[in-house]
């Protein structure tokens, strides 16, 4: 579970805007989704593997499959480990020009030898994206380029 001032944190690296669509895909704390649609009402789409009853849009959706490309302003993602690498290049993808997408990643990720790793790491480098240590995570932030 993330911390209320990591949720708070992941909302201002997002540069989140009243004129943005923001997609929350596969979202394993729900509080941050939460705390998005407080801050900005609205605005706010959530992928879900279950239903909920939420006063945002949600559908129930395997995110793996989604085909919603090129739409979303910002991205993002707080997805189960086993997921995180697959669901962050996917949902770059899925980012309109200028869009910004950020996720909650393991060290694992960032720091392995194995094969996926390796190729993720490549990933975030060709893309410029910033990483940080915040708290218990690790936080990426991908600007796509214009």
């Amino acid at each position: 579970m993330l911390s209320e001032n990591t949720i708070k944190h992941i909302c201002s690296l997002s540069e989140i805007t009243y004129d943005n669509f923001v997609l929350v895909p596969a979202c394993q704390d729900i509080e941050l989704a939460d705390e998005i649609f407080i801050a900005y009402p609205g605005l706010l789409f959530v992928l879900t593997e279950t239903k909920i009853d939420k006063p945002y849009d949600t559908a129930v959706v395997d995110f793996s499959t989604e085909t919603i490309s090129g739409f979303w302003d910002r991205i993002i993602i707080n997805a189960k480990v086993s997921e995180e690498q697959e669901y962050i290049i996917k949902a770059f993808q899925m980012l309109a020009p200028g869009g910004i997408l950020v996720a909650t990643v393991s060290r694992a990720s960032l720091k392995h030898i194995d094969m996926y790793s390796k190729e993720f790491q490549k990933f975030l480098k060709l893309h410029n994206a910033y990483v940080e240590k915040n708290e218990n995570c690790y936080l990426i932030k991908i600007l796509k380029g214009i």
